[in-house]
């Protein structure tokens, strides 16, 4: 059965745009928000860490049922687990300490997928294909297959979590932006706020020539109703 699910998987892969999700954590809202869309790029930096460093590993910001509680949310909606594959097997020794390093070397459980790792999902009713990178900071764990899945991508999903600008980098534009509900779109104090200054947000903020984004949509995050705004500063009075 799970040989089935993944050579419907590789006929999927290639063949549709595809919307892309960073800090998506538990959600598939889109997945049924989107029931068109047969290819979704999920992103998150857990459970490796649910606030990333690029320098170091600090355990106690691991999430350790992450990819158990992601499973069995795509469970409830159809979607099986077909794959999975590490992506940077030695990522671990560049934010390890000595201690650290020592522990892993002798129990790795307790060092659950800290390294970049790709799940894929399919949901053979839907067509729908998440391929799902985990534990994969887009500053730091960029690899060939990511950047050519955001290459491809034709729309990108902000919900609650602001991407780093240097996203902007990777995507072929223009691009759809899709918004939604209970996301802040406006930072009053944004040069004060470093986390933000390099932000996709701010970027849309500070620049009315908008190059990356052809179209804006806003999604109402209980009932997925999608409506079109003319332009990003429309969103501010959407939060």
């Amino acid at each position: 059965m799970k040989l089935f699910l993944y050579n419907i998987y590789n006929i999927y892969k290639m063949n549709h745009k595809s919307l892309l999700y960073i800090g998506a954590g538990t959600d598939t809202n889109p997945l049924s928000h989107f029931p068109d869309v047969k290819t979704f790029i999920f992103i998150d930096t857990q459970p490796r860490s649910e606030f990333d460093s690029i320098n170091s590993y600090i355990h106690w910001y691991s999430r350790q049922d992450f990819v158990k509680q992601v499973n069995l949310e795509y469970t409830k909606i159809g979607f099986s687990l077909v794959s999975e594959k590490v992506l940077d097997a030695e990522y671990y020794k560049q934010i390890l300490n000595k201690d650290q390093l020592a522990i892993y070397e002798s129990e790795t459980i307790a060092f659950s997928f800290i390294n970049p790792t790709l799940l894929v999902f399919i949901n053979t009713q839907t067509g729908q294909t998440v391929k799902y990178y985990i534990s994969t900071n887009i500053l730091s764990n960029m690899n060939i297959e990511l950047i050519d899945d955001i290459k491809n991508i034709y729309g990108l999903i902000i919900c609650g979590f602001n991407p780093h600008k240097v996203l902007l980098d990777y995507i072929t534009p223009p691009i759809n932006f899709y918004g939604y509900s209970e996301t802040v779109y406006r930072y009053i104090t944004i040069s004060d706020d470093e986390e933000h200054i390099n932000s996709v947000l701010a970027e849309l903020q500070n620049n009315t020539e908008q190059k990356y984004f052809s179209n804006f949509y806003f999604i109402n995050q209980n009932s997925g109703e999608i409506i079109r705004k003319e332009k990003y500063s429309n969103f501010f009075s959407c939060n």
